[in-house]
């Protein structure tokens, strides 16, 4: 099973993502052309529904016969960033299952046949150019230092440095 090339599936905010999904199976009478189905999922609720659940578009997909007992077959899913994971609580592993029938009437499923990473895309625009109005006196170059936060510019100290606060000069009376 490979879920989009091997890649993750990366969600902008407002487009669609069409990705892939190449299921293969094998039976020793063959699988039949057309009926490997797969659905990906991110949580199960406790009524059997699913919490973010998206199915192929076509539910025949692409298929080819590798041999007499293997067939892949690949489908093209959509994921819209406003209906399926409308939030970032799906965003995280998915999961892949599969169904496949076999020649003979055999059928093999899979709950967990794949797993596939879903992420939202971020970006963070930061504007710090002053806001049109403002003072240049405002820039931080232009204020006085805090003598609080000040740092020495001795590197090395004497006992004699260190004087006990009075009353008056204390921390945190200001």
């Amino acid at each position: 099973m490979v879920v989009n090339g091997g890649k993750d599936i990366v969600l902008g905010a407002t487009d669609v993502k069409t990705f892939t999904i190449a299921v293969t199976a094998t039976d020793d009478s063959g699988i039949e052309v057309g009926r490997i189905f797969p659905v990906m999922w991110h949580t199960p609720l406790p009524n059997g529904d699913y919490y973010g659940l998206v199915i192929p578009d076509n539910i025949a997909g692409k298929c080819v016969r590798q041999s007499f007992t293997t067939t892949t077959c690949t489908y093209t899913l959509k994921m819209n960033p406003r209906i399926h994971p409308q939030d970032n609580t799906t965003a995280g592993t998915w999961t892949v299952s599969a169904h496949a029938l076999a020649n003979d009437g055999d059928y093999i499923t899979k709950d967990s046949a794949g797993k596939a990473k879903v992420l939202r895309s971020s970006k963070l625009t930061v504007n710090a150019s002053p806001e049109s109005g403002e003072e240049e006196q405002d820039d931080h170059r232009h204020r006085r230092p805090d003598p609080r936060r000040s740092i020495p510019s001795r590197t090395s100290f004497s006992p004699y440095d260190l004087r006990s606060p009075t009353a008056e000069t204390a921390v945190g009376d200001e």
